[in-house]
């Protein structure tokens, strides 16, 4: 049960009880760490705008790691139950039909990707490296939500919205640019970009 915010994030920070709480604690040292050495090393990193990025970022990183500790193999049913609840709220019956006829009747295939998919999400944002493909990642997952759960009562459906904006907002701009390792990653570099070069280049935001 939720108490306040500081109380809620000590807890999700502290103690270590299962091995995404210390994950995540790592990852955000880790985060801070990067943002520092890049701040050091790049004088034009030093603006309020850099740093309100990196905030930003680092907070939707953050969001999306929560969202994997409830579905981490080999315990799926939270996954399994959200999924299932798509087929009662899914905005059109186009997506409950691929939920019901796909997703869930080869759950046990598409459930570690899921689980996959929303580390590499977290893991971008928070280390800000590739941060334009696990943007893109996160507008999509955001999208299929939206959708899925449009008619459920307990959901906010503006809440998608807002994620789905924010994630499309960077992906035009990776937020990887304001002290993270797509800096570093963009900058090393000023050769053209083409072949597997030039696409971890353009997931970097060059």
């Amino acid at each position: 049960m939720r108490t306040n915010p500081l109380l809620d994030s000590f807890k999700y920070m502290f103690p270590f009880d299962r091995w995404t709480t210390a994950a995540f604690d790592l990852l955000l040292l880790a985060g801070i760490l990067i943002a520092m050495w890049i701040y050091h090393r790049y004088p034009e990193q030093r603006t309020g705008a850099h740093i309100w990025d990196w905030i930003a970022r680092t907070v939707i990183g953050a969001m999306w790691w929560q969202q994997v500790i409830w579905k981490t193999p080999p315990d799926l049913e939270g996954l399994r139950f959200w999924t299932s609840e798509m087929l009662k709220y899914a905005s059109t019956d186009l997506q409950r039909g691929f939920v019901e006829h796909v997703i869930l009747a080869h759950f046990t295939f598409f459930a570690p990707q899921v689980f996959a998919i929303e580390v590499i999400i977290s893991v971008a944002l928070l280390l800000g490296i590739w941060t334009r493909l696990g943007s893109l990642l996160g507008a999509t997952m955001a999208l299929n939500l939206s959708q899925g759960l449009y008619r459920s009562p307990s959901d906010w459906p503006w809440q998608y919205v807002f994620l789905i904006v924010k994630m499309v907002q960077f992906c035009v701009a990776p937020p990887g640019r304001s002290p993270g390792l797509d800096v570093f990653l963009t900058q090393r570099n000023n050769a053209p970009s083409t072949g597997l070069s030039g696409l971890l280049r353009w997931m970097a935001g060059r």
